[in-house]
């Protein structure tokens, strides 16, 4: 369990996943990303399915995850999600975002309101303007490096494979170097 935000208003938690691992809570969806090597996701009700590096999914409970590697989960409880499997993500993302930035809505809402799983990109020597969201946003660095700035003034360095988590109206900003950042990034709503 790498953060845990279940008694939000939106109960959520993220999970690190390196072997094989169940989720069975039937009152949870699941949204998935394989950051490094290769992993197969096993339901009763459907063939195994191979997911490799870059893909992602969104699965209910119950399910089990085998193979090896670096695999992010974002659990939302007290919500069943529509399954799907997809990936690999792009390297540069598709919607016009904040400051140059590039989003991809990699899994949406099923209606609006409920959680997605988004992909960011930020091109070399970018710094974003300071924002707050309204939710918390959990995600994972997914390639290059960067920062991401706090209002507290805390500076925190990401690299490819760290987790991180932005409280609720927390004012942030993500700033690249010399090379772009590729970031996913998970909301428990939408707007």
């Amino acid at each position: 369990l790498m953060f845990d935000a279940s008694d939000n208003m939106y109960p959520s938690r993220m999970h690190g996943v390196t072997h094989e691992r169940s989720f069975d809570d039937i009152s949870s969806s699941y949204y998935g990303f394989v950051q490094q090597g290769q992993f197969t996701l096993v339901r009763e009700d459907l063939p195994p399915c191979g997911l490799a590096k870059g893909m992602y999914f969104c699965a209910t409970g119950p399910f089990r995850l085998t193979g090896q590697g670096e695999l992010v989960v974002f659990e939302r409880k007290g919500y069943r999600g529509l399954f799907s499997i997809a990936g690999p993500v792009e390297s540069r993302g598709r919607l016009t975002y904040i400051d140059q930035c590039k989003a991809t809505l990699l899994i949406p809402p099923a209606r609006l309101g409920e959680p997605c799983l988004n992909l960011l990109t930020f091109k070399p020597h970018i710094t974003q303007s300071e924002h707050i969201h309204p939710t918390f946003r959990m995600g994972v660095m997914h390639s290059g490096s960067g920062f991401c700035m706090t209002g507290n003034k805390n500076l925190t360095t990401l690299r490819p494979g760290q987790a991180f988590f932005i409280e609720e109206g927390a004012s942030h900003y993500f700033q690249t170097a010399d090379e772009p950042m590729v970031v996913i990034a998970f909301h428990p709503d939408t707007d």
